[in-house]
């Protein structure tokens, strides 16, 4: 057992990790804490003056008042997207005040339990932001819900949060009018577009008011309403994980886990800046498109919304050219077979270029120096990243699952080098480990961020203890059950006091039932899942 703090340094490549080692016990591992914590203590905010969403809304507006915003592509009369169109900061936020106001004056947000929720169905967009920020300003709680749920799920969450409101897309307002005999507090539907006057009249049939966004603007317009800024420790949104059975769970998520993990981000280096823009397609029900959101909202860049269809989503990048782009491995998967096809059907003469120019890269990575390479890069590289729309991009961050070695080391040779890799969940509001852009190393997902502590405990019938120093031959420092505490850790589940007891033990760390190695490098490798056992109806 350590008695008193001790600072391990380790250097991989170019880069040093750092954490601090506190106090273990037999069954559980020393509690490690990133280096970069100011004076030893976990940091909720990066921006002193940023505490809460609205905060960092405000802030955006500061540097870039009249700078773009949201940003959409109208479809033409052929059916096909036109330029992006941009909101400026303050544009929106006359906007955010209009609607907010509209909903207020209507009361359309009522409290219930202490909540006032309410929620959003539908794919990114415009309106879907809009209400999310007037959430923020004005002291809401939204509820997003995946337009991928099944209807079980889709009914169990109208039920439990008893929202008066939902604002809806067009598919999904119908689906909701399916479930209106299952979800009695459900009285109004806003609708992300026009409404024909077929539908407002069967849902009046059905007790339901129907609102366009644009009405609900219009009535604010007339009537607006001061804002209520949040409390940091206010329940901004509540996340229902999809989960593998069951029903789902509503992960309470306040303002300050979300500022203290997007500043935990920032502090490894990843800081937007006005020129910036982001591409958001991955769904905004998920914490982690939030994150990304809420990063480049508090450095004042801009956000453009795909067409709502990932087969386009190569258009998109082309019409946006976005500097930083978040993705899943299946996206990534897709557009590394794209552009291995196309290279395979051109000359040899080129192919043999393309290949050499990848190993020329690899080896500039392996030596711990970025991957730009003085003849390949102008000769080859540069055509295909705009090919892609990629060619401005300076930071790819891949999450929900591992990538792998040769997709990974491709990318990073594309994009010259600054692709991470991270390690989160909704319970641990996104990111709560990453790696930084000076790390090459693959098959890690980086330490912890300054927001929060790690462990790991103990887990006997699997194999796993926190006193291994090996894993199927590779050196490690420890293996066991990843356990998490800090600014960013859910306060708990919605309406489920006993799952919120369960999941805390008793010194504050939240079990998040993955299996996790502690590299030499000191930082974290996810090997296996605790509960990849079951029983089944029969008992075996």
């Amino acid at each position: 057992d350590l008695q008193r703090s001790i600072l391990f340094y380790t250097v991989t490549m170019n880069h040093v990790y750092g954490f601090e080692y506190l106090p273990s016990t037999r069954t559980e591992s020393a509690v490690i804490r990133s280096t970069q914590c100011p004076h030893g203590t976990k940091v909720a905010t990066y921006f002193a003056e940023v505490e809460t969403m609205y905060d960092c809304f405000l802030r955006g507006k500061r540097i870039s008042p009249d700078g773009p915003c949201y940003g959409y592509r109208p479809i033409g009369p052929d059916g096909k997207a036109q330029d992006v169109k941009w909101y400026t900061y303050n544009e929106f936020w006359e906007r955010i005040q209009d609607f907010a106001s509209g909903l207020i004056y209507k009361d359309l947000v009522p409290e219930k339990d202490g909540y006032k929720i309410i929620g959003v169905y539908g794919k990114n967009s415009i309106d879907w932001v809009l209400t999310e920020q007037s959430c923020n300003a004005y002291g809401l709680s939204l509820c997003p819900i995946y337009d991928t749920l099944g209807a079980d799920s889709v009914e169990f969450i109208l039920q439990q949060t008893e929202m008066k409101t939902c604002v809806c897309a067009p598919a999904e307002s119908v689906k909701l009018m399916m479930l209106l005999d299952k979800a009695p507090a459900l009285k109004v539907i806003i609708h992300m577009g026009d409404i024909d006057e077929k539908t407002r009249n069967v849902a009046k049939e059905h007790g339901i008011t129907m609102y366009t966004v644009q009405e609900i603007l219009d009535i604010g317009h007339e009537h607006r309403v001061a804002n209520n800024p949040p409390h940091p420790d206010d329940i901004c949104t509540i996340c229902y994980t999809s989960g593998t059975t069951g029903l789902p769970k509503g992960v309470l998520v306040s303002h300050r886990n979300l500022i203290s993990a997007v500043s935990g981000c920032l502090y490894t280096g990843i800081c937007p800046v006005p020129t910036d823009c982001y591409l958001s397609y991955l769904p905004l029900a998920h914490v982690l498109e939030r994150i990304m959101n809420l990063a480049m909202l508090i450095g004042g860049a801009r956000i453009g919304f795909y067409q709502g269809d990932t087969r386009k989503i190569v258009d998109d990048l082309r019409a946006l050219r976005p500097t930083v782009f978040t993705s899943v491995p299946r996206m990534l998967n897709k557009i590394y077979d794209t552009l291995m096809d196309k290279m395979s059907s051109r000359s040899y003469f080129t192919q043999f270029l393309f290949h050499r120019g990848l190993n020329a890269k690899e080896a500039l990575m392996a030596a711990g120096h970025p991957s730009y390479h003085w003849l390949y890069d102008p000769l080859l590289f540069n055509t295909i990243r705009k090919m892609v729309g990629l060619d401005r991009t300076r930071v790819t961050i891949s999450g929900s699952a591992p990538l792998s070695k040769e997709i990974l080391l491709f990318l990073r040779c594309l994009l010259n080098g600054v692709v991470i890799e991270g390690y989160g969940a909704t319970e641990t509001t996104g990111p709560t480990t990453l790696q930084v852009g000076g790390d090459y190393s693959i098959g890690n997902v980086g330490g912890p961020l300054p927001c929060c502590d790690m462990k790991l405990v103990d887990v006997p019938e699997m194999g796993y203890l926190t006193s291994d120093r090996d894993h199927n031959g590779q050196p490690c420092k420890g293996r066991g059950e990843l356990c998490l505490r800090g600014y960013n850790i859910t306060p708990g589940y919605f309406k489920a006091p006993e799952l919120t007891k369960k999941a805390f033990d008793k010194d504050g760390f939240m079990a998040t039932g993955d299996i996790a190695i502690i590299l030499p490098n000191y930082s974290i490798k996810i090997v296996d899942r605790k509960k990849n056992f079951f029983k089944l109806s029969q008992g075996e």
